[in-house]
Parts: C-alpha cells; structure tokens; sequence
C-alpha cells in the first residue's frame, strides 16, 4: 500500500513539474517572440524604462510652475495616475527610432537608441516638424503609473568618467587661463565651476561658471568622442547678473538651481 502510495505521489510532482516547465518555456517563447517585433536593440523592457525616464526627466527640468499654461504635453496633471502607451514603428522612419503614443494628448514620444542605450528624445505634435509621416504598425502596448518627480539616475560608466574628465580639462582651460587672460580677468579669479550631471548619451552637457560678484554664466560644453578619449569645445550660453535676486520661478534661476545642486564636479581655480 506505501509502495503504491509514493509511486503515485511521485508521479503528480513529475506532471506538475512537466505542466510547470512547458509554461515556462511557452511564456520565454511568447517574450522572444515579442521583442523579435522591434527593431534591433530595443526590447519590450527598455522601451517601458526609457518611457518613464523620460517622464520623470521631464517633470524634473520642466515643471509646470515655469509656464504660463500647463502644456497638453506635461505629465504633472497625471501624477499618481496610470497612462496608456501604444508603441508605433513607423514605415518612412530609421529603425533607431520608435514612436510611442500616449492617451492623454495628441503627440508622440520620441524613442531613440545611441551607444546601446535606449532613451526619451523629446515629444512632437502633428503641428510640428517631425512629426513622423506615412503609415505605422502597433508593435506592443503597455502602460505606466505616473510617479513624483525625483532626481535622475544619470549613472556611471567609464565611458562617463572620460567625458567628465574632457568637460574639465576644458574648463580648467577657460576659467583658469583664458579669462583671467582677458579684460577684467580680475573678476573671474576665485570663481567656481560646477559640471551638471547627465545622462551619457548626451552630446552637450551644461557647466556653471560663478563669480563672487553674484554672476553666473551658464556654459553648455560639447563633446566629441574621438577613439578611447573626448574632444570638449563650448558653445553659447547666458549670463545671469545676482542670479539669487530673481524670482524662484525664473527659468534661469531654476536650472541654475538644479544644476549646481545635482553638479557631478565642482572646482575652483585661484
């Protein structure tokens, strides 16, 4: 009778562990199969990542209390809410680009791919230029609840430490010999640099250059990688005369504020 009781047992763990693993495969095979559907380097998974970095991105360096209006195309009337995506391919469009449409407005988000990264590269209406054309395929759907803003994670990598380290040789260049070198270099000595934090696939990154007479120049820095190193080189920016004099809601004083708070490097050359 125990002989017959445990051949029995032993023969319902072996179906239920036969049932388990064909289910496994089945739902391995299902995911396959899906991200087989988008184009190389992307995946079900990082499109949905990349959706709600960008989301949070946004509401971060974009709050709606710098606007007049709240835009159709913020996320902050959505907080704590969940939005429905619907992944588009478009046919006339590079296969590094996705298109994902949101129902909460009448524009498409931007979905890119550098470098193996997967990232947000901004909204488009249908009124604006690139505004994708001809016809498209829905190639997956999800959804995503609409968090509180927070800081970033920008991350770290190697590759990253070599664009830092090209921002401030380049810096170190401009604030410590070339202005100094100018008219009224003297006003320049003591300043302070801070390197905003970004996200790798950046081709600009922004710099703040602080004098103690209460000016702050905004100093966006481009880099060009080259080999195994960066090339840096600046581009315009703005000046900003007793920056913490303005208004809190001021666009300026805003990004400066975040961006020297979230800076990744700071120095100072005497």
């Amino acid at each position: 009778m125990k002989k017959k009781f445990f051949l029995c047992f032993f023969f319902l763990l072996y179906i239920i562990l036969l049932v388990s693993a064909c289910s496994n495969s089945d739902n391995t095979e299902k995911k396959n199969l899906k991200d087989t559907a988008l184009p190389e380097g992307f995946t079900l998974n990082n499109v949905k990542v990349a959706t709600e970095e960008y989301i949070n991105y946004r509401m971060w360096t974009e709050p709606d209390r710098l606007n007049e209006s709240i835009s159709e195309k913020s996320f902050e009337p959505y907080i704590h809410k969940n939005i429905s995506m619907e992944v588009r391919q478009y046919e006339d469009v590079s296969e590094k680009k996705l298109y994902v449409k949101a129902n909460i407005g009448e524009w498409l988000l931007i979905l890119t791919t550098k470098d193996g990264i997967v990232y947000g590269d901004g909204q488009v209406s249908k009124d604006e230029r690139g505004w994708p054309q001809g016809n498209y395929k829905v190639v997956e759907d999800f959804s995503v609840s609409v968090k509180e803003a927070q800081k970033p994670n920008y991350g770290n990598s190697p590759r990253k430490n070599k664009m830092i380290a090209a921002a401030e040789v380049y810096l170190r260049f401009v604030l410590c010999e070339d202005f100094p070198s100018g008219a009224e270099g003297e006003k320049w000595l003591g300043a302070r640099v801070y390197i905003a934090d970004f996200f790798e696939y950046q081709d600009i990154i922004m710099a703040w250059i602080v004098r103690k007479d209460g000016l702050a120049s905004l100093f966006p820095v481009g880099l060009l990688e080259k080999g195994n190193a960066f090339e840096a080189f600046g581009a315009k920016g703005y000046d900003l005369e007793h920056v913490e004099s303005l208004d809190p809601n001021n666009r300026g004083r805003f990004e400066f504020e975040q961006q020297t708070k979230d800076a990744v490097l700071e120095f100072t050359c005497e």
